[in-house]
């Protein structure tokens, strides 16, 4: 193995980011390149888990965590690490380049370390080995409720048995956001002993509430006769509703045809509604999430204080109480919301348990009359 990769290792750590820069480059060349990677695995893996003697160390410390009880009592757990996060972060990142399971118990030990087990886990999720499944599904005993939905979804792209019985296990949590990402990672799964499992999360609370929803509607439309209905839909929200139009056409019933949308070319519409029929009107169709938070700044209009992170999570997108969960975010205002809205990847509706069912569930209850 090149002589230079201790060198590298420590450069990580320089204060000059061009060095660090490099530094980093020549690990990952190395990784790539070398005949040996147990061997790589070993000394990055070493470093990555390295602990700090008394009075050293380069973790940011528990005062990252001081708003979550959690974190707080585990990081008061955790000995000082040799490196700072920054290090421990690329070193883990670095892991996920080896391809065999020499790399795997050290990102399972790694996945304690609250800075850095995020990076951890993505490593251990690229990493082809049996024994990476087992470390994560290990994991999901071993992490609190903050750590274990994204655990989930890991196991949910790997295959084979271990992985489809540990996310079926976490099928019966009682975490209700824990249950939603194993429910939807069953479904990754040939296996049709899950099947069961599947059906029965189908008439679930979201199953209830959409039908609460599309039926209060229909009768309120048979009972005030409604020519048009204004809604703020958005086509990037989710799948389905990029397929509307500004003025969708309903029938007696509310109901939506799909294939059979009119053409709207320069803006040109039709606004007159079929015979018994009404118009759902959608005139900000065309806008994007970002949209909406840069007009809510622009305008200062008020806002509930759910859209914004408390505990490192925060709602996008509100719906019934008890299908409705938050996600991961550190956002704290319109500001930061924009700024986390330009890199995140994470939908919009990822909270929202009915986006969670089946790939055509939404469709089906958008023909049927869901607003």
């Amino acid at each position: 193995m090149n002589p230079a990769v201790t060198q590298w290792i420590q450069q990580l750590a320089d204060p000059d980011q061009a060095v660090a820069f490099y530094a980093y480059q020549s690990l990952q060349e190395e990784v790539l390149r070398t005949k040996e990677p147990a061997a790589f695995a070993a000394v990055i893996g070493k470093e990555l888990i390295a602990e700090a003697k008394p009075g050293e160390g380069g973790s940011d410390g528990p005062a990252s965590f001081r708003n979550n009880a959690f974190l707080m009592a585990a990081a008061e757990k955790t000995a000082a690490p040799l490196h700072p996060a920054r290090v421990r972060a690329r070193l883990a990142r670095l892991l996920g380049y080896v391809p065999d399971a020499s790399a795997v118990p050290y990102l399972a030990k790694a996945l304690a370390d609250l800075e850095v087990r995020e990076m951890a886990r993505q490593a251990l999720e690229s990493n082809p080995s049996e024994q990476a499944t087992e470390a994560l599904a290990r994991a999901l005993d071993a992490v609190g409720p903050e750590f274990s939905v994204g655990v989930v979804n890991s196991l949910a792209k790997r295959s084979g048995a271990k992985a489809a019985a540990a996310v079926r296990k976490a099928a019966g949590s009682p975490q209700p956001e824990i249950r939603i990402a194993a429910l939807h990672g069953l479904s990754e799964f040939p296996d049709p002993s899950l099947d069961e499992i599947l059906e029965r999360a189908t008439r679930s609370a979201a199953a209830r509430s959409a039908a609460r929803k599309t039926e209060g509607l229909k009768l309120a439309l048979a009972k005030y006769g409604f020519d048009g209905l204004i809604a703020g839909i958005r086509r990037d929200e989710e799948a389905t509703r990029a397929k509307e139009r500004v003025f969708s056409p309903r029938g007696a019933e509310g109901g939506w045809d799909v294939r059979d949308q009119p053409a709207e070319f320069w803006d040109q519409f039709n606004a007159s509604p079929p015979p018994g029929a009404h118009l759902r009107v959608h005139p900000i169709l065309h806008w994007t999430e970002a949209d909406i938070w840069a007009y809510t700044r622009r305008e200062n209009i008020p806002i509930i204080p759910l859209y914004l992170a408390n505990n490192g999570k925060r709602y996008r997108s509100l719906g019934d109480a008890d299908i409705t969960f938050p996600v991961a975010s550190e956002a704290s205002s319109i500001e930061e919301i924009l700024l986390e809205l330009e890199r995140t990847k994470v939908p919009e509706r990822a909270g929202r348990a009915l986006d969670h069912e089946t790939e055509d569930a939404f469709e089906r209850l958008r023909v049927a009359g869901y607003l």
